[in-house]
């Protein structure tokens, strides 16, 4: 189950978390919910840790940092699923390109980490 509080409590004493620090109290919600939501189609719902969701939710709300028009162009082209965008010689590419699913990297290389520290095979002795 999602603890919206720790999760808050986490990403307000993180630094570089301005993007989320700016939003309203409403927003701050929906996005961690949102963040939880997401990462909950893939992951087990046991192993979503506040860490974790917090650091979803500092992906989703970088974007923030552009404002106006600009944003809201990049929201519409990342919500169509695009990789990447060129323009007039202007050249973007998502970061979330390599996932495809929009899950932030950090999470990604969390989880391929636990992933990699159960398959180790285990030495013991045997009798």
């Amino acid at each position: 189950m999602m603890d919206f509080v720790k999760t808050d409590a986490y990403l307000k004493l993180l630094s570089g978390t301005e993007s989320y620090k700016t939003l309203t109290p409403e927003e701050q919600v929906s996005y961690v919910f949102t963040a939880y939501e997401r990462l909950s189609l893939y992951y087990a719902e046991s192993l979503l840790t506040p860490k974790v969701v917090a650091l979803q939710t500092l992906y989703m709300t970088k974007s923030l940092s552009v404002e106006g028009e600009e944003a809201e162009a990049i929201q519409k082209i990342r919500r169509t699923g695009a990789t990447s965008y060129s323009v007039d010689g202007v050249s973007v590419s998502f970061g979330d390109a390599d996932s495809g699913i929009g899950i932030a990297p950090d999470v990604l290389a969390y989880f391929e980490l636990l992933e990699t520290q159960k398959k180790r095979a285990r030495v013991g002795r045997l009798i």
